[in-house]
């Protein structure tokens, strides 16, 4: 069941995933010098400020990759169908909706600045003016980026997934070049030039991006709409609306978390908190390869009407990502400290703490997460999303609450690792009663492999020793390697491996 029976299929996907790997390595080794510099030039007050304000702006303007995968979902599915008519309009509604979205997020934003400019936040007073101002200019980022989701679904629905790495890493290189530039801005406030000079990043990749879609994609033209399209705005409305519940509770998750602690701790606790995300983010950024590369597939699979093609790829999908992800996380959860001696010298208090429950509530995740896919080709998330959604927002209140009755911070940012392995359970009841996953498949193809890769891996950590620098460098290189030979005996079936023993051999033959 969970093999693809197309070789066009399997080269593609193969392709896209080392084109975004290309691009997720570069970008990650970017950030990676991009955080130190950023901490060392703003200060970590600064930078905790940026992470809460920019947070609380993310959190107002939802997630834009949510919303590329509610207007991919129906362009893939009227692609499934072989339907370019279908696409076109699908393409004009999505641009009209999203630059009305853009224009709400903005007034939104707008009238919420005073929850900045009042002090509801507890910023330093010498920073307020700052802050708020920050808070205004990072509003045209976001319209920016809200108005460029359909030319971003563009990429994804053609699978031109080397376009998506290189703006990635274009976007990442830029970031890295202004940071390093900060270090030579006397004559303004940091903070204010950082905020401005990432609105004009965003600014020239959109205007990029566009110019590319006009000319790479000439068959996908905005087209005049009538009364027939009202019921198809209807529908990605809908779908958005549900999507956009769900990503906004994602965001007020994480960035919640981010105000939660600090009224109880203050802003540098926001630096720690900020850098375990970003750590997170950067691993995810390998698994998203994954994804990226299969729910394409997945979504055209519903609109050629086979649910065992979806199923098989769904499952997949999910098993690669647990254990790519996996490949980084553990060894990094068994050398954290060593880690952060190199990169960071002195990283903000409760970084290394932070860090290691967030990656495990990820690895957590990661077991069950490419599943949803299938429910957003199906077009069945109205109880998935408002479950999960309602999950994520109530977590916030049961730390806050916590908190405030005396609880320690790790405490309460721990019970992140409960919420995944509850919202674990959901997607699994979830593709069964809608999709119609059998639960025993998914043991077999996903669970079942993950867990006999993951205990060999943390054996051989536990039976190390990590107290020095000698050490820790054994620990890192011998528990990738033991992860990497436990995934590919233990984690992958006959078929695939033999997949990968031919990969070998045409790379030995070209370099013979």
């Amino acid at each position: 069941m969970t093999t693809l029976d197309n070789m066009d299929d399997k080269k593609r996907i193969a392709k896209n995933v080392i084109y975004i790997y290309i691009g997720v390595i570069l970008s990650t080794l970017m950030s990676l010098v991009t955080v130190p510099l950023l901490l060392k030039n703003l200060g970590a007050s600064d930078y905790g400020i940026f992470n809460l304000v920019a947070g609380v702006i993310t959190m107002l303007s939802f997630f834009r990759g949510s919303m590329i995968i509610a207007i991919q979902r129906f362009m893939n599915v009227a692609y499934g169908e072989n339907k370019l008519d279908k696409v076109n309009r699908i393409f004009t509604v999505g641009l009209v909706l999203f630059f009305a979205v853009a224009i709400l997020i903005t007034l939104i934003v707008e009238l919420l600045g005073p929850f900045i400019s009042n002090g509801y936040l507890n910023i330093p007073s010498n920073r307020v003016v700052a802050s708020t101002l920050l808070f205004q200019v990072l509003v045209i980022s976001t319209f920016v980026t809200t108005v460029g989701v359909p030319y971003d679904a563009l990429f994804n629905v053609h699978e031109d997934m080397g376009f998506f790495s290189f703006f990635n890493t274009f976007d990442a290189f830029l970031r890295l070049v202004l940071a390093y530039a900060l270090g030579f801005v006397a004559s303004w406030d940091k903070l204010v030039f950082y905020a401005v000079s990432l609105v004009v990043i965003s600014i020239v990749i959109f205007v990029i991006k566009y110019f590319v879609c006009k000319r790479k994609y000439k068959n996908i033209k905005l087209v005049k709409l009538s009364k027939e399209d009202i019921s198809t705005a209807k529908d990605i409305l809908s779908f958005i609306g549900w999507n956009l519940y769900s990503a906004l509770a994602k965001i007020f998750s994480t960035q919640g978390y981010a105000v939660v602690l600090n009224l109880f701790m203050g802003t540098t606790i926001n630096a720690a908190y900020g850098i375990a995300n970003q750590i997170n983010s950067a691993i995810q950024h390998f698994t998203s390869s994954v994804e990226k590369a299969f729910n394409p597939q997945i979504m055209k699979s519903e609109g050629m009407k086979d649910d065992n093609r979806m199923i098989s790829l769904s499952l997949l999908s999910t098993k690669y990502s647990s254990l790519i992800y996996s490949f980084f996380a553990i060894p990094l959860l068994a050398t954290i400290s060593f880690i952060f001696e190199i990169w960071l010298k002195t990283p903000p208090e409760y970084t290394e703490t932070f860090s290691k429950i967030i990656i495990t509530a990820s690895v957590v995740s990661m077991l069950s997460l490419g599943l949803a896919p299938m429910l957003y080709a199906k077009g069945s998330i109205k109880q998935y999303l408002f479950t999960y959604g309602t999950l994520l927002i109530l977590v916030v209140f049961v730390a806050f609450g916590l908190l405030k009755i005396g609880m320690s911070v790790t405490f309460a940012v721990s019970l992140l690792i409960l919420l995944e392995c509850v919202i674990f359970g959901v997607r699994l009841y979830f593709c069964k009663k809608l999709v119609g996953l059998n639960i025993m498949d998914y043991f077999k193809t996903v669970f079942i492999p993950y867990v006999k890769v993951a205990i060999p891996t943390f054996l051989i950590i536990a039976l190390l020793n990590d107290d020095n620098l000698l050490n820790s460098i054994i620990v890192l290189v011998v528990s990738v390697i033991v992860f990497f030979l436990s995934a590919y005996f233990f984690g992958l079936n006959k078929q695939e491996q033999s997949v990968i023993i031919g990969v070998i051999k045409r790379i030995k033959l070209r370099y013979k």
